[in-house]
């Protein structure tokens, strides 16, 4: 039997400390949205929200949204029946229900029932999700439609599922079941006037592409999802005997064991990523008691409509840092992208989301011309409306939204990226790096590229120095942390990226020689200006910068009291050699 192994579960665990201390402000995501149980007189919307959420609908009867009917139709959220049946009376009973309803949404699930529709027409509508420090909307722009049925017909034969869940605290997870022949499924939530494993569906409710009732006669092969959560979805099929003729209802009991299935969970990418082209990397951790095989897609909606094949017949072995693939994305559209993976071991599937989604933007088409790719604007903020005057900061990194764009930064995630030349280099990090990043670690990092990391301690006013020799980092290991300044010689020129947390601007300056840089800096801020900020004539004597295009020092400082020196720009991720005459406390830029 294969379960999850040690190394495994130190992989995720990895991924799981990375995501966490980078900082993120997630956005709060919807995904997999499905219309369910249309009839002539409502409409049932699924999906899954990236966080626990509240939801509600915006109904409009016409295709732009301007003509709102919402408080026309009865909405409901979460179980529709009467929780727990077991209950003694009404009271508990809708008690019951509201906690069936908080499972359900705890989950990220979602589930509204629109009642009191007219038969053979359209609806529209926006789906709302607030999470409580996020709301978002789904469609981003223009509502989603949907058609009800034109008719109930008589129903010879009705029939009702009693779907039973072998699995650890099912209730409020959703259900959905339909053929081929059904344009729609019927849902259910688990725990919804039965037990609380038990989802309870009505084929009745079933109806074909004509409008009207299903009415099968025979096998016939249906299809059941389980949404567990966000990102996850087991599917089984059943093949169950439907006769058509005339007699009372018909109950099919299934029932369905999770515990020794397969499973699938996509951990990358765990981050919206924008590319220009470059191969993607998708990770995951899987188990399964039998052989199983993993394929992986990718969708432009999160719902597996319209999905195309990435690779399929990956092996569920082997596993831990293996469980990785290179996606080429030569020949795919410039779009934005959900990627999900599916793990099949003969008898049941499960589906499984990355975390984020991913746009290819070779284009770069920017159709309001505003100098922001669009695709880039919409992964990250959901519309066009960022601009390089924006001066909201979303995830606190001292770098505006509008500028993260040309600084090819993530606008959800503190980070900077430094372009570090041949030779030497001064440098600052505006954020605290992940993981409590150190010398030597950034040295391996840098390797064979670097030659080494000096950090001026303001105590002793001497360096310590981190040096590659002979391919191996070697000498003081000390913290790299956020607005502190470095020395970096590079033997080559290369990119750093670095992320981490949020910090506040403000620095400490000690009499002395002083090397530090800043988080915030606003656009046209100047050495001139910085040094009158810091105190003026008798607080600083100069303020140095290492001109790497020159390899050159300029400076900055006072001469009988009037500023002197070239006034060169001050810039995120640079540092700066700062001989004070006296120190300063909480030195911040304006």
């Amino acid at each position: 039997m294969k379960r999850w192994r040690p190394a495994r579960v130190i992989w995720t665990c990895f991924l799981c400390v990375l995501f966490q201390a980078g900082g993120v402000q997630a956005q709060l995501q919807l995904e997999a949205l499905q219309v369910s149980d249309v009839t002539p007189s409502g409409f049932t919307l699924l999906g899954h929200a990236s966080e626990a959420s509240t939801t509600r609908l915006r109904v409009y009867s016409d295709e732009n949204g301007t003509q709102e009917i919402t408080d026309q139709l009865e909405t409901v959220t979460g179980p529709l029946r009467s929780g727990d049946p077991s209950a003694e009376s009404g009271y508990y009973r809708d008690e019951s229900r509201y906690d069936l309803r908080d499972q359900t949404e705890s989950r990220g699930l979602i589930h509204i029932r629109v009642e009191g529709t007219q038969p053979q027409t359209a609806y529209y509508y926006h789906l709302i999700a607030d999470s409580g420090s996020e709301t978002a909307q789904w469609p981003i722009d223009l509502p989603a439609m949907v058609t009800t049925t034109r008719e109930n017909s008589f129903i010879a034969g009705a029939h009702q599922v009693l779907l039973t869940l072998n699995a650890p605290d099912p209730g409020g997870w959703l259900v959905t079941i339909r053929s081929d022949e059904n344009d729609h499924p019927v849902s259910a939530v688990v725990g919804d006037g039965t037990a609380s494993n038990q989802a309870y569906l009505n084929l009745s409710n079933l109806f074909t592409t004509g409008g009207r009732n299903w009415q099968p006669d025979g096998d016939k092969e249906l299809t059941i999802e389980i949404r567990r959560g966000w990102q996850s979805t087991v599917t089984e099929q059943v093949t169950l005997g439907l006769s058509n003729g005339f007699g009372v209802s018909s109950l099919h009991p299934v029932a369905i064991d999770l515990l020794g299935g397969p499973q699938l969970d996509l951990l990358l990418p765990v981050l919206a990523s924008y590319t220009t082209g470059e191969a993607i990397t998708i990770g995951w951790t899987d188990a399964s008691d039998a052989d199983a095989s993993i394929s992986l897609h990718h969708d432009q909606d999160g719902t597996g409509t319209g999905s195309a094949l990435i690779v399929d017949g990956l092996d569920e072995n082997p596993d831990d840092t293996s469980d990785q693939y290179s996606w080429n994305t030569a020949g795919v559209p410039d779009g934005l992208y959900y990627i999900y993976g599916v793990i099949n071991d003969g008898s049941s599937t499960v589906t499984s989301y990355a975390p984020a989604r991913v746009a290819i933007d070779r284009g770069g088409v920017d159709s309001d011309t505003d100098t922001i790719a669009d695709l880039w604007e919409q992964l990250f903020f959901g519309d066009l409306s960022v601009s390089p005057a924006s001066t909201t900061d979303l995830d606190l990194d001292g770098l505006t939204d509008g500028r993260e764009f040309g600084e090819r930064t993530n606008p959800g995630l503190p980070d900077v990226r430094l372009a570090l030349t041949e030779g030497f280099n001064l440098v600052s990090f505006p954020v605290a790096p992940s993981g409590g990043l150190t010398s030597l670690q950034l040295a391996q990092q840098l390797a064979p590229n670097l030659v080494r990391i000096s950090r001026l301690d303001q105590a002793t006013q001497t360096l310590q120095i981190t040096e590659v020799v002979d391919g191996t980092p070697q000498g003081a290991n000390f913290s790299l942390v956020a607005n502190e300044g470095y020395s970096i010689h590079m033997s080559a020129s290369r990119e750093l990226v670095i992320q981490g947390t949020a910090v506040t601007g403000a620095i400490n300056l000690s009499t002395g020689m002083n090397l530090a840089g800043f988080t915030r800096v606003p656009a046209g801020t100047t050495a001139y200006g910085l040094l009158d900020s810091i105190g003026g004539d008798g607080t600083i004597a100069s303020i140095r910068h290492f001109d790497s295009s020159t390899g050159r020092y300029q400076t900055v400082g006072y001469r009988e009291g009037v500023r002197t020196g070239p006034d060169f720009p001050i810039r995120r991720g640079e540092a700066y050699l700062f001989s004070m005459l006296q120190g300063v406390m909480g030195v911040m830029l304006p």
